[in-house]
């Protein structure tokens, strides 16, 4: 499977459209945009159709205007990403990766009990495979 890069903006872009029930028009886009500095209703327009051609996203015509849709999803562009971050930043050390992680975020008691979870959960996994 071949990696998609998303820039900046774009995974910008397809936060909005994920936080907008997964389909959102250009104007839903800026209405929502929570920056003082919106891009304009052309930059985002260029930029979506730029999208549909990387395979991020496709259009459906809804009344006078194009609803967007994204194709990829959170997990494909955060895998990417993270993927990205650990061999560019932490040469591929995960245990690096996480301390900077704890260190550098604010969890709550909840969060840690969830990421306890996970942690519970993958042991639990490793330990049936090695079955």
């Amino acid at each position: 499977m071949q990696k998609k890069k998303a820039s900046e903006l774009e995974l910008k872009i397809l936060g909005h459209i994920w936080n907008l029930s997964n389909q959102a028009t250009v104007q839903e886009i800026i209405e929502n945009w929570d920056d003082l500095d919106k891009p304009g209703y052309t930059t985002i327009l260029k930029k979506l159709q730029i999208m549909e051609k990387k395979g991020f996203v496709r259009h459906e015509k809804y009344g006078k205007a194009y609803k967007y849709i994204p194709i990829i999803s959170k997990h494909e562009i955060s895998h990417s990403r993270l993927e990205e971050l650990l061999h560019n930043v932490y040469s591929n050390n995960r245990i690096d990766f996480a301390h900077a992680f704890f260190d550098d975020t604010n969890l709550s008691k909840k969060d840690l009990q969830e990421i306890r979870k996970m942690i519970d959960l993958k042991e639990q996994e490793k330990n049936n495979d090695n079955s």
